[in-house]
């Protein structure tokens, strides 16, 4: 655990900001290269991009604050520290899939296209950002009962973050970077193989969904509940991820079997 990469003074450089924007530059690489393959524009990719990373980082720090709004009604100068923290994954994903969606409708882009090359890159940017919560200490896992754990003990997480010291905990970050590496490798294959645009993106839904909802079994850290039930809100949004995902392969499935019959 080492959350500040260098200290200058009372300056510091987090391990965390700096693994989080390699992971974003890594992911619009390879989705500008994705697009390049595909023929498209690779100024207009690299743009739309760009525009989807911004809306990533709003959208996960708003639904953190959503998720934490009494805290933040009662603390209302807290929000400035939203700027130091990750946010939630599943914030900034859904935000970005409306960028997405309005920016590939006014500059003319195949939607699904995009979507299953996002379904590529986007995998390769979560495994290594979890390796920055590894760092930070944030998204910490609950007293290990069983197999591997991991002890923290940097005073300055415990701090800022709230991750338990001295304690055992599931290494929840570990397992969630290679739940992005799994979903990377499955989505690759499948867009190498894909039987229509949007196949891959649903297939990624599913899949990255359900190893979120397993994983969120062994976390420790506050994530708020999905409204009416005991799951996190990780775990209720995995849910509604997986039966989008299944909806979109059947209405594809129906799609593509009725164009191949028109023929």
């Amino acid at each position: 655990m080492h959350p500040k990469l260098f200290e200058i003074g009372s300056f510091f450089l987090p391990t965390y900001g700096v693994l989080l924007a390699l992971a974003y530059l890594l992911s619009l690489r390879i989705l500008v290269l994705l697009g390049k393959r595909e023929g498209m524009d690779a100024q207009k990719v690299f743009d739309l991009g760009l525009y989807i990373l911004i809306a990533a980082l709003l959208g996960a720090k708003l639904l953190s604050a959503v998720i934490d709004w009494e805290y933040y009604l009662d603390n209302p100068r807290e929000l400035l520290g939203l700027v130091r923290l990750s946010g939630v994954f599943y914030g900034g994903f859904l935000c970005a899939i409306l960028t997405a969606m309005y920016f590939t409708w006014r500059w003319k882009l195949p939607l699904w296209k995009i979507l299953d090359m996002a379904a590529v890159a986007v995998p390769v940017g979560q495994s290594i950002g979890r390796i920055g919560c590894l760092s930070a200490g944030c998204c910490y896992g609950a007293p290990a009962k069983w197999g591997w754990s991991l002890t923290f003990y940097d005073e300055f997480a415990n701090r800022h973050i709230g991750v338990p010291l001295g304690i055992p905990l599931y290494p929840t970050q570990i397992y969630l970077s290679f739940a992005g590496l799994i979903t990377f490798g499955v989505a690759w294959l499948l867009y190498r193989r894909r039987r229509f645009d949007g196949w891959t993106f649903a297939w990624f839904l599913i899949v990255s969904s359900a190893l979120r909802f397993l994983l969120e079994l062994l976390r420790g850290d506050p994530r708020g509940t999905f409204p009416g039930t005991p799951l996190s809100t990780s775990q209720g949004i995995s849910i509604a991820l997986i039966l989008l995902g299944a909806a979109l392969l059947i209405y594809f499935r129906a799609a593509h079997k009725g164009a191949a019959e028109t023929l």
